[in-house]
């Protein structure tokens, strides 16, 4: 499948799908981390994944939005204990810049 995908892509199509992730994915990370009680919890670079630091442990904050018909990350609390307050997210070229700024807007109600 994935040879499939790169061929009908080609190498032109592939450019765009990664620009898009990179846009998509900092446009969402720039815009979290303006909200209060957010912010990025390491300052590397990055393509298309990122963990935020949450206000409230990051497992509430994926219940809360679960509520909503979301799914906007994985709580790294189950893979390092000290990590509560962190969830790591992506985005990826399929999400549209309405989806991003509704989850924006409901990780702003979560405090």
């Amino acid at each position: 499948m994935a040879t499939i995908y790169l061929a009908t892509m080609g190498r032109r199509g592939l450019q765009e799908v990664a620009r898009q992730n990179l846009q998509k994915s900092h446009y969402a990370a720039r815009k979290i981390a303006e909200l209060n009680g957010y912010e990025m919890k390491y300052r590397a670079p990055f393509f298309n994944e990122f963990v935020i630091k949450t206000p409230v442990p990051a497992s509430e904050v994926v219940e809360r939005l679960i509520e909503k018909g979301m799914v906007a990350g994985l709580p790294l609390e189950g893979y390092y204990p000290d990590m509560r307050d962190s969830l790591l997210m992506c985005v990826t070229e399929t999400a549209r810049k309405e989806a991003i700024d509704r989850l924006v807007a409901e990780l702003d109600r979560i405090r």
